[in-house]
């Protein structure tokens, strides 16, 4: 009597388990961050009016001070740019430190793989330009107009918040963000939020 009680029980418990997967899978799906709409079609596509430091910071403190995104003064701090990249692109950036030099760094792809690339930021309270061109068989930098790096990026896993969005950090800060500008050559990139 004990024993088919057991077995009445354990059949029970199974039947409920397969109940509450079945729930479970009937469930509606979890929104997810994909992109909504693709960029807009300009020769230029200025992605600093497209970041909110509240919602993109991914470590340390951003802030939009008349129009210019401005990092904070700590070490290793990243914020997420909300796009897609398209297949080839040229990456403009206009920025200043504010006191000691150090790096600008950015994490970007090819190939559907991340790098990261770091630029030098020399002269503390000079506005420095840097071109980043991406290719399908390389990466060239320029920085104030001349020709740092070229080279086949090496690939590897980093990535931010959200897998596949390329990010922007600093070594040592604060620094000042006067443009962020992408430049569509092959393929067509995506905005990671609807326009405000």
């Amino acid at each position: 009597m004990r024993k088919h009680f057991l077995v009445g029980v354990f059949l029970a418990v199974f039947a409920a388990g397969i109940a509450a997967v079945v729930l479970l899978d009937a469930r509606a799906p979890e929104p997810r961050s994909t992109p909504v709409a693709p960029l807009p079609g300009r020769p230029e596509i200025d992605l600093l009016a497209m970041v909110d430091p509240s919602r993109d910071a991914v470590k340390g403190t951003w802030t939009m001070e008349n129009g210019r995104l401005v990092s904070d003064d700590g070490a290793a701090s990243w914020l997420e740019l909300p796009v897609l990249l398209p297949e080839e692109y040229s990456f403009t950036l206009e920025f200043v430190p504010r006191a000691e030099a150090g790096t600008v760094q950015l994490l970007l792809f090819r190939g559907g793989k991340p790098f990261v690339c770091r630029i030098a930021t020399p002269d503390p309270g000079r506005v420095h330009t840097s071109t980043v061109e991406v290719r399908k068989d390389r990466v060239t930098v320029h920085l104030d107009n001349r020709q740092v790096a070229d080279w086949k990026a090496e690939v590897g896993d980093r990535q931010l918040r959200h897998e596949g969005v390329p990010g922007l950090g600093i070594s040592a800060g604060p620094v000042e963000f006067q443009k962020i500008r992408l430049f569509e050559v092959a393929g067509q990139g995506r905005r990671l939020w609807p326009p405000k």
